[in-house]
């Protein structure tokens, strides 16, 4: 049996699945070879990646850089809006 099922199997199970309904909890799995279903969330990975490349490129940090790093890196993505806002005149 693979991962995937074996999680997915383990996840359907009573005492998990009523866990997570008391505390509002969904969950989604997303195809392992079709990214493309993560929508947002994926289109955030993505820039994560592209600001850790732009920033530590091939060097090697120390944890505090890296956490120096990872620090710049949420406020980047803190600072972006949620979804479209759409300028209204009124």
């Amino acid at each position: 049996m693979g991962v995937n099922k074996q999680f997915h199997n383990s996840f359907l199970e009573d005492n998990i699945t009523g866990m997570l309904m008391s505390r509002h909890i969904t969950w989604h799995f997303n195809p392992p070879a079709a990214p493309h279903f993560g929508g947002l969330w994926e289109a955030n990975m993505k820039a994560v990646k592209n600001i850790l490349r732009g920033i530590i490129g091939e060097r090697s940090l120390t944890f505090e850089e890296l956490s120096t790093v990872f620090s710049g890196v949420e406020s980047t993505l803190n600072s972006r809006p949620l979804n479209c806002t759409l300028k209204c005149p009124n």
